[in-house]
């Protein structure tokens, strides 16, 4: 062990930590399957005609042209086998890790570089950004071509590098909107730092970018002028800096606490530096933070844009900001430090994030596998996605995809109901893959009428698989509150208007029939549980107006919520359903509430209801959250 040690110091530092960049990223390379956002991507090249490329496969997207382009060029050469298509993103995932190590060391000196490379190395964030075929490992690429080739220039003159600085510009500029900011604010600050001697040429290379990105701007305009992502993402609230500094630090004390006191060590025994090294630590915090002011103010006053991925540009200068001031240590004492961190990291990264058992493991893949075993089982099966996406995955792991029943967005849960109300399978299962439409719990409460038993759920990030069935034994994921509970301390009602059969309203009764359930680890194990509320109701008089409401509240103050109103009918089933994982506040100090609202003040009466919580997927959001299921 002390000799492979004593030869590995004898490597340059920042090829090794590129190295042990490569295995962590390159590793079981060919398992690494699409996400969501790749499969948009490549189905958004089937075009023939270039121009109809630009105008529906790039125009209607909230990126610049570059990858979409390059994807168009690459896959009709190479094809779309996964590990192929992310090849060359993962390459430039692993070359950044040796430039911020070599722009650090510029900027700063050797330890910062060593230190800031290891971290990056490591960090699920980047790991992951590398291992996609989108615009995050290049436009980071592209984003530290820029600053080194400028910095080269600025130490040496020489105009290839002004002329490599340049194509850097551009490259950022057309292949994500953040990246293309971290180069405008670079460039701006750049401009106070050159020296003077320096500057009209300078001035003339990021004209020259300017200019090349011309051809692009209807593509921006048109762009722009969708606002946003749509309701797929919300404004950012007051905690998203936290949230996303836990995020990017693996949610993990152990992580946090070590680099937040090497960070102290770094500022309190700092060194003195130059002039030109207090700009370039100055320069790292505004890199870091402008993207985020930008950004929220982008989303609050015009449409949501700020989200994690957006700020991977900026992350190394965070890095850079940490450890910037550190006083510069000897080589050997560099080599043990990075290996330390490494070490700790690739814990990390393995055990408590569990990148490789989650990440590596398909949604589209697991979903169609469970099923197909409950449909070899005698199951009816029914699953939600987009199509060519689930047909990809069938005919990747080899099954048929006809085998199921797809479940649209035009299906609500009342027609879902009237469909399984006449299956003569004794098993459904219901699968959920991500996409925009993604059923919510009053699919489980329409299942669980007819299926009242709950045998299994198979969890996958952003996707699961529910089997229920008319027999066997239930699964004690989920529980019922009905009209009689046992749980009744959670319900509020007058007692003067329940007849033992059913609940009356009238005239003059605006709300009734409520109930108020704390968030408690006991009914929520974890963030994302799940709960629906249904109520049969009947009057003679129809029932157009009448609401069932199931909202989160906090302080008393409506902060979510889900409805269902009864239209033209005289009998009805009103269901809302609320997954925890949609709502972006904080669970643990809310509660929800459920109740119905006679709005259109009739007379009617309420003959059955029930509150039933099922227990979720813990897996949700495996990669922006806690893991809150191990192996």
């Amino acid at each position: 062990m002390m000799v492979a040690c004593r030869m590995a110091a004898k490597i340059p530092l920042a090829l090794l930590l590129v190295l042990f960049a490569a295995v962590l990223r390159l590793w079981d390379v060919s398992s690494i399957p699409f996400t969501h956002d790749e499969y948009s991507a490549l189905y958004r090249l089937r075009f023939e005609d270039f121009s109809e490329l630009i105008r529906k496969g790039i125009m209607t997207d909230a990126h610049p042209a570059l990858v979409q382009l390059f994807l168009y060029g690459y896959t009709s050469i190479f094809g779309q086998t996964e590990w192929v298509v992310k090849l060359p993103f993962i390459l430039m995932g692993i070359a950044s890790v040796g430039m911020i190590y070599q722009l650090g060391k510029l900027w700063y000196n050797s330890t910062c570089g060593a230190i800031s490379a290891s971290v990056f190395s490591f960090l699920q964030t980047a790991v992951l950004y590398s291992q996609i075929a989108r615009p995050y490992s290049s436009g980071l690429f592209f984003v530290l071509g820029c600053m080194l080739t400028w910095e080269y220039y600025r130490r040496t003159g020489k105009r290839l590098y002004l002329i490599l600085m340049a194509a850097a510009m551009l490259l950022s500029a057309i292949n994500h909107y953040f990246s293309l900011l971290e180069v405008s604010l670079f460039g701006v600050y750049a401009f106070f730092l050159i020296p003077s001697a320096q500057r009209r040429n300078y001035v003339l290379a990021v004209a020259v970018a300017v200019v090349a990105f011309l051809p692009h701007l209807p593509i921006t305009l048109a762009q722009l002028s969708l606002g946003g992502i749509g309701d797929v993402l919300a404004p950012p609230d007051s905690g998203f800096l936290q949230n996303y500094l836990k995020l990017v630090f693996h949610h993990s004390w152990i992580i946090i606490i070590t680099l937040v006191l090497a960070a102290i060590c770094s500022w309190l025994y700092r060194a003195p530096y130059s002039a030109q090294q207090a700009k370039n630590v100055f320069l790292a915090l505004f890199l870091f933070f402008s993207p985020i002011i930008i950004g929220a103010l982008y989303s609050l006053l015009r449409a949501p844009v700020l989200m994690e991925r957006s700020l991977y540009f900026s992350l190394p200068f965070l890095l850079f900001f940490m450890f910037g001031p550190i006083r510069e240590i000897s080589g050997r004492s560099r080599f043990y430090l990075a290996g330390l961190l490494c070490l700790i990291g690739t814990i990390s990264l393995i055990s408590e994030r569990q990148h490789y058992r989650l990440t590596y493991q398909s949604g589209f893949d697991g979903v169609l596998k469970s099923a197909w075993e409950a449909h070899n089982q005698g199951a009816e099966v029914w699953i939600s996605g987009f199509k060519p996406f689930l047909n990809y995955s069938a005919a990747k792991i080899g099954i048929d995809s006809t085998f199921y029943h797809h479940l649209a967005a035009s299906c609500d849960h009342r027609c879902f109901e009237q469909i399984i109300d006449t299956t003569q399978s004794r098993m459904l299962g219901i699968g959920r893959t991500q996409q925009l439409f993604v059923p919510d719990p009053t699919y489980d409460a329409a299942a669980l009428e007819h299926f009242p038993i709950q045998l299994y759920q198979n969890n996958y990030l952003n996707a699961d698989f529910r089997l229920y069935s008319s027999q066997g034994s239930d699964l004690p994921g989920y529980r019922i509150f009905r009209n009689n509970m046992p749980d009744g301390k959670y319900f509020q009602m007058d007692a003067s208007r329940f007849d033992g059969a059913a609940f009356g309203f009238n005239q003059n009764d605006e709300f009734g029939l409520g109930f108020d359930i704390p968030y408690s680890k006991e009914l929520f194990p974890h963030p994302n549980g799940e709960i629906a509320f249904t109520a049969d109701i009947v009057s003679p008089q129809g029932l157009d107006g009448i609401e069932l409401v199931l909202a989160i509240s906090n302080n008393d103050s409506i902060v979510f919520y889900r409805s269902d109103k009864a239209i033209n009918t005289t009998t009805t089933t009103l269901c809302a359903g609320l997954r925890l994982c949609d709502f972006s506040g904080e669970p643990e100090t809310s509660s929800i509430k459920g109740y119905i609202w006679n709005r259109t003040k009739r007379n009617f009466s309420v003959q059955d209801f029930e509150c039933i919580i099922l227990q979720g997927n813990p897996l949700q959001y495996g990669i922006s959250e806690p893991i809150y299921q191990k192996e």
